[in-house]
């Protein structure tokens, strides 16, 4: 067989071999945040929290708002890497953050899933920002604000 035969065949395997494992390596994304938070259904209710970001130093910072309305509620969110200079460490790379409304029994009334594209957050860097809205339901003088981030520490 000859030299061109060998070389087109390793290609095919090479192109074969990237197109299997790249599946496997963009789905190797871990759940890192999983946060309920209680909110009133009340006009211009809001409220703020900080959590970590599992696997890492890394945190996400938000505000939830009931808009003017009594309808709909505003997320806005900030992921941001701190820490000391002259440390070594590793990107945390976000790749889908969902948000969703529930009722107080879990059902859920609203839903949103934003597929951040395996974005860097890179440590000592710009923070990244990200803002939605969704109804509420209005039922009962309380509902349930479900944020989950998937990501991973590369």
């Amino acid at each position: 067989m000859s030299t061109v035969f060998y070389r087109m065949m390793i290609r095919v395997v090479f192109v074969l071999l990237f197109s299997i494992t790249t599946p496997i390596l963009s789905s190797a994304q871990i759940l890192q945040v999983d946060l309920s938070i209680p909110m009133s259904t009340g006009p211009r209710s809001h409220t703020k929290f900080k959590t970590p970001i599992q696997g890492g130093p890394a945190t996400l910072t938000g505000t939830i708002r009931n808009l003017q309305g009594k309808e709909t509620v505003r997320v806005d969110l900030m992921l941001d890497y701190t820490i000391p200079q002259g440390t070594i460490a590793f990107d945390e790379l976000i790749h889908e953050i969902e948000i969703t409304t529930k009722t107080q029994d879990g059902e859920i009334f609203g839903s949103v899933i934003i597929d951040a594209q395996l974005i860097p957050l890179n440590p000592n860097r710009a923070p990244l920002f990200y803002c939605t809205t969704l109804y509420y339901p209005q039922e009962s003088k309380t509902y349930l604000v479900h944020i989950r981030v998937f990501g991973n520490y590369e």
